[in-house]
């Protein structure tokens, strides 16, 4: 018998529902040494997403490289977001689809069980609280991944507040504003053109 262990329709999440949960815990659980104040959203209109990850992604990336390089310092930031466009394209044709797994044989499984097999061999998805398992996945990301000492959250919660404080985004405010213009306008034509990928 194969037995697919997954949740099907059991308990299900989806991906953007990760991410909403994810970016609010990056609040209370920030990585070291963040570039940039978590944000963003998922995008339903290939254009769209392209001219956001132009203009939010890749401008700002350039520009901060210009000015890295008009301090004498070696840039970086265009290098970085090349290589988290390509993990995010990797990941792209898992994350805009919808698979359904068939787990039949789990359930004929569990109900062959005996109460002892049960508490032993646990596989009660339904229970699965998808908060506290994306806390354990971005606190694993963090400290097993990225190579961050827990400790350090701390001195990670006080860079993000001041990620987060007006004082420190006049430029980013006045960016903003400067090109929400066009992308407002590529939203505005994404209605015409719903299907464009």
């Amino acid at each position: 018998m194969v037995v697919n262990v997954t949740l099907s329709g059991d308990n299900p999440v989806t991906f953007g529902h990760v991410l909403e949960v994810g970016r609010k815990l990056l609040y209370d659980y920030p990585l070291e040494y963040p570039l940039w104040y978590p944000g963003g959203s998922m995008k339903s209109n290939k254009l769209l997403h392209d001219v956001c990850v132009l203009l939010f992604h890749f401008l700002p990336a350039y520009f901060i490289d210009f000015l890295l390089m008009l301090l004498g310092k070696k840039p970086f930031m265009v290098k970085v977001q090349r290589r988290i466009q390509g993990g995010l394209q990797m990941l792209q044709y898992y994350t805009t689809k919808k698979f359904v797994f068939l787990n039949e044989n789990l359930h004929a499984l569990k109900r062959s069980m005996t109460l002892e097999d049960q508490s032993i061999f646990y596989m009660n998805v339904n229970e699965l609280d998808w908060v506290s398992y994306t806390k354990t996945m971005l606190l694993g990301t963090r400290e097993y991944c990225l190579k961050e000492d827990p400790s350090t959250l701390p001195y990670a919660r006080i860079h993000m507040r001041s990620l987060d404080n007006p004082k420190t985004e006049p430029l980013y405010c006045e960016s903003a504003q400067l090109l929400s213009t066009p992308v407002i306008s590529c939203y505005e034509l994404s209605a015409f053109f719903p299907n464009v990928y």
